[in-house]
């Protein structure tokens, strides 16, 4: 194996890249693996930028990419006759995203601290302007339990920072000790001449300070000790500040599309006596005008008024022009229906290119929350207030931060085409939750779509149709706090990460430094004030 890699080096590690990609860049990527391929791609890049034909090289790593990340779509069953070139299309554009970060911090030759910068600072910008938001991103979806508690502070970009991090460490580790470079000392970040290694592969120039890899090693470390104290268990369901509350997802056997009404009808009913909630799945029924929605939805108005319950009621309705005229188009939405009415109502924001196949058009309007109240009518000592608030399917792959007030409850309807596509779906939902500090009610229909409560230690799925209903607490007096990133988003994780730079880059020293040479260029201005004032006498004139 040695002697292969000694002949072939450059073919090795196009192989290496191609098979470890398969390997990471699956629905529902690795911690572990994902470190792995960043590390050799950042050790790849890091020895071509400075060398000819760089952008050939460059080229054909990124191919490499392609195809790895192709080949793990289709093992995973998400490739057909009919998607196969959206899917080409998909990574070869999301393997060149991906690569951005590492050839900047190659040209650049940015280390430390600055690479986990370059990384997160990346792809939040990436899934900020990307059609399908973070499906796609290069961030671990399983694996990443030592820094979930950063989520509701920084949201992904705390997590994408750690991965960042410890790709930083790996490599210089992987540059120093098994390729053979000396570490660089802070004073020169010259590339040196070219040596040997203990496999004989190319010298890769490093541009690491073991001072800024011993740093960023403490920071990743302290930043894991508060996962042991805490705990991934939801809160109990019964005790002084808290209130049990009883939500269903309605998930009737699949039936023909004009009886679908009253299937949903009738499972809400069966499950009204145990629920203070009810949902159901994306598109659940089809409105075909303005007067089919309005007898439908009082119809659901008067069965909420009997039962005292809460309906999120999604449905797709036909978009109609200023004219009234229909555009053959339609509008995906929830509407959570009680006794009063429709009191909240929201339209789909985000659909997945090529998976959508129905022209629909999109909703403006940001998801809000609505204030309810549950309990005993008759004794309004008991009753207690909770928000509540939604998204539809792929809205959740986007991370959001305008609402005003902390949800108690996000109702997610959803469908999804495939098994892996709603695992990670799911675990979209389940990050949104944790960003906000709130819990996700997540009821899709699809084909062996995954169904639950995810959030705030809350983890049971159940896959494929039949109703269900789940127990969740409710804290008294209602929390409506947001969370840090709830207020402030990724720029709190951004400010954080560029902390250590700051501090590296201008250490005690050079500051003392600068306010000498401050202070000294103030005094130098007020001498040159007061002589200006004061000018000597001319003793010639005299």
């Amino acid at each position: 194996m040695l002697r292969l890699i000694r002949d072939h080096p450059s073919r090795s590690v196009v192989a290496t890249i191609i098979i470890l990609t398969m390997f990471t860049l699956r629905p529902l990527p690795s911690s572990i693996l994902l470190v792995a391929l960043v590390v050799l791609l950042r050790i790849t890049t890091q020895w071509i930028i400075p060398r000819p034909y760089a952008i050939g090289r460059l080229i054909i790593v990124w191919l490499a990419v392609s195809t790895g990340c192709y080949i793990s779509f289709a093992i995973a069953g998400s490739t057909t006759v009919t998607s196969k070139f959206p899917t080409v299309l998909y990574s070869s554009i999301y393997s060149l995203l991906g690569l951005i970060p590492v050839v900047l911090s190659a040209i650049t030759r940015r280390a430390g601290f600055e690479f986990p910068l370059i990384w997160a600072t990346g792809w939040w910008l990436i899934s900020r302007f990307s059609p399908i938001g973070r499906l796609g991103a290069w961030s671990p979806l399983a694996g990443d339990d030592l820094y979930e508690w950063m989520r509701p502070f920084v949201g992904e970009y705390g997590i994408d920072w750690a991965i960042g991090g410890w790709v930083e460490v790996c490599s210089c580790f992987a540059v120093w000790y098994l390729m053979g470079a000396r570490p660089q000392d802070d004073r020169d970040h010259e590339f040196e001449e070219e040596q040997s290694s203990p496999l004989s592969l190319p010298r890769v120039p490093t541009i690491w300070s073991q001072d800024h890899v011993n740093l960023l090693i403490i920071a990743l470390l302290v930043l894991a000790i508060p996962s042991a104290f805490v705990s991934p268990l939801p809160t109990a369901l019964h005790g002084e500040d808290v209130r049990d509350v009883g939500v269903a997802c309605v998930l009737p056997p699949p039936s023909n599309d004009s009886f679908a009404f009253t299937s949903f009808k009738r499972e809400t009913r069966t499950v009204a006596g145990q629920a203070h909630i009810v949902l159901w799945p994306e598109g659940a029924v089809g409105f075909d005008s303005a007067e089919d929605r309005r007898d439908k939805l009082e119809e659901m108005r008067l069965d909420a008024n009997v039962s005292g319950i809460y309906i999120g009621i999604s449905f797709t309705e036909p978009e109609l022009d200023s004219n009234r005229s229909y555009t053959g188009k339609r509008r995906n939405g929830i509407a959570i229906v009680s006794s009063d009415g429709v009191i909240l109502e929201y339209y789909k924001r985000n659909f997945i290119p090529s998976i959508d196949s129905i022209p629909q058009v999109g909703g403006q309007a940001p998801p809000s929350t609505v204030l309810i109240q549950l309990g005993t009518v008759s004794k309004p000592r008991s009753r207690w207030n909770m928000t509540l608030s939604t998204m539809i399917g792929p809205d959740f792959a986007h991370p959001f931060t305008n609402l005003d007030t902390r949800p108690t409850l996000i109702l997610g309807p959803a469908r999804t085409w495939q098994l892996h596509a709603g695992r990670v779906m799911i675990e979209m939902a389940r990050r949104r939750a944790d960003e906000l500090g709130t819990t996700v009610l997540w009821c899709d229909d699809g084909e062996a779509g995954l169904s639950g409560l995810v959030g705030q230690g809350h983890s049971g799925v159940q896959v494929g149709y039949g109703s269900w209903v789940k127990r969740m607490s409710v804290e008294v007096p209602l929390n409506e706090a947001r969370t840090p990133y709830g207020c402030m988003g990724e720029w709190g994780g951004f400010l954080a990460a560029c902390l250590p730079i700051f501090v590296t880059k201008f250490s005690l020293a050079r500051f003392l430094d600068c306010i000498d040479v401050t202070m000294a260029r103030i005094r130098n201005w007020f001498n040159r004030r007061r002589r200006n004032r004061n000018p000597r006498p001319n003793f010639v004139d005299i």
